[in-house]
């Protein structure tokens, strides 16, 4: 999912139509995608993530949409950057060092003190632009859990061997696993290739 400081309203994929909550018909519609022509979302809901983190010494975070519109076909799936500033009070923060930390935060009060949530993101230097790599689930915990088993395969992308597809690419049982627990879907971008949703057969 590219982050996209344009954009006013997240697009998904239509792939993420069963882990929606609290979805209705959409009634966004889209310019740009083909010549003038209107491309028109399909639905709007809510979606839980887990986003992964491409740093070794960091873990991703659990990250709730409040908003998101699918649509189909689309090219590239797009973060809402204006949204997670304005509306939830995210600070953003974008380093050249690949060791430290870069993405959005914020600190929230809570019964013990406060605590600071860390979004990190990923800069994919074939598209030139921040992405996040993402699991989505029914739930939170679900999608973290499957999201945690996934991010040391993030950790071999960085900036020296970006370009190395083998140490970029997500396979083999550990995928497997974790696509089983996440039900079956996930999104991640490569350096190589924007990748589809991966699904395992019912």
């Amino acid at each position: 999912m590219v982050v996209d400081s344009g954009c006013t309203a997240t697009l998904t994929q239509t792939g993420v139509h069963r882990f929606l909550r609290n979805w209705q018909d959409s009634v966004m519609t889209i310019r740009g995608f083909s010549s003038d022509n209107l491309v028109f979302a399909e639905r709007h809901g809510q979606l839980n993530t887990y986003i992964m983190s491409p740093r070794r010494h960091e873990t991703g975070a659990e990250y709730k949409h409040k908003s998101v519109d699918s649509v189909d076909k689309l090219n590239e799936e797009l973060f809402a950057l204006p949204v997670a500033f304005e509306e939830d009070d995210f600070n953003i923060i974008l380093l050249q060092d690949s060791d430290e930390f870069s993405g959005m935060y914020k600190t929230v009060h809570t019964a013990d003190g406060t605590d600071v949530i860390q979004v990190p993101f990923d800069y994919d230097y074939d598209m030139h632009a921040w992405v996040i790599h993402y699991v989505v689930a029914a739930d939170l915990a679900t999608a973290r859990k499957a999201g945690r088993d996934l991010e040391s395969r993030l950790w071999r992308h960085t900036k020296h061997n970006a370009r190395r597809a083998e140490n970029a690419t997500m396979s083999g049982l550990q995928l497997v696993r974790a696509l089983t627990v996440a039900g079956g879907w996930l999104r991640c971008t490569t350096a190589t290739a924007t990748s589809t949703p991966l699904t395992l057969p019912p």
